[in-house]
């Protein structure tokens, strides 16, 4: 039988490198978060005010819920409708890029946070591109 010694000279190296090796995990951000690709997020095409900004809206304003939809708006603007949205667009600009113009109690979403920067270019696209019912 192998003494103590023999045991701890010749293995306890290599188990201490296995031990270590074996140890290490590397997240990688970008798979973590992906970015969204610029492919993804094209600006230059016309953004839809139903492909593009209602789902943004929808999922992020409340307007299925009572913050912003028409039928019981406890904000008092509602934006679930393309009329509605297209005559407060540049407050939803300044709202969801908390221009420093506005108090941090109108920027959106409500509750702190924001929009992610597709969904924010998205929509200050299609105000630039005129507001298109489309």
């Amino acid at each position: 039988m192998l003494s103590m010694k023999v045991l701890v000279k010749n293995y306890l190296p290599i188990l201490f490198v296995l031990l270590f090796f074996s140890s290490c995990y590397y997240d990688n951000l970008e798979e973590l978060h992906p970015v969204v690709s610029a492919a993804n997020c094209d600006t230059t095409v016309t953004i839809s005010y139903v492909t593009d900004v209602k789902p943004i809206l929808d999922a992020s304003c409340g307007t299925n819920t009572s913050c912003h939809s028409t039928a019981s708006s406890t904000s008092g603007i509602p934006l679930d409708n393309y009329a509605d949205v297209s005559s407060t667009a540049s407050m939803i600009v300044k709202s969801i890029t908390h221009d420093p113009s506005y108090t941090p109690t109108q920027w959106m979403p409500s509750g702190g946070g924001t929009l992610d920067s597709c969904s924010i270019k998205k929509v200050i696209a299609w105000v630039h591109q005129g507001k298109l019912n489309n």
